[in-house]
């Protein structure tokens, strides 16, 4: 059987050029949203972070309108 969904979203914050030290520091502060690091699963995942999704649309919508915001303010 082949997946078809997912509530896990993964993307690549090297763009703000920060170490995942500062990286989950940003977006806690700024964004005001708890991620879960990449880095957590390994030095390879260091720019990474996981948004999980599996909550109702609003929630996501709000969630990520934060992510933007860390992107906004924060991009190298």
């Amino acid at each position: 059987m082949v997946p078809e969904a997912t509530y896990l979203f993964w993307f690549d914050a090297s763009s703000l050029g920060v170490n995942h030290t500062e990286l989950t520091k940003a977006f806690v502060t700024t964004g005001k949203v708890a991620l879960n690091a990449g880095s957590s699963y390994g030095p390879s995942g260091s720019s990474y972070m996981r948004l999980n999704f599996a909550m109702p649309q609003s929630l996501v919508e709000d969630g990520l309108n934060r992510v933007k915001k860390v992107f906004d303010t924060h991009s190298a």
